[in-house]
């Protein structure tokens, strides 16, 4: 359950780090970031395995992605 949430978390960090590092790096990062955070919730809601904190871990490491993103690319435009 622990690595659930660090799986999430590390998701997150692969988002993050795509961005500073950049060039052909970045979409292997972002790649990585979206597999690791979509393997947490197949973790939590197909196989069952949760609790309350590795819920909350995964949904807001997913609302931070959504967000940095869409910050990153409005801001990329600029």
């Amino acid at each position: 359950m622990v690595l659930n949430g660090t799986g999430a978390l590390l998701g997150v960090a692969g988002s993050v780090t795509a961005t500073a590092v950049g060039g052909w790096i970045a979409p292997v990062l972002l790649c990585a970031s979206v597999v690791l955070i979509g393997r947490s919730f197949y973790v939590i809601y197909v196989r069952g395995i949760r609790t309350r904190l590795t819920v909350v871990i995964a949904w807001c490491a997913l609302v931070f992605m959504i967000g940095f993103w869409t910050w990153q690319l409005t801001m990329s435009g600029r």
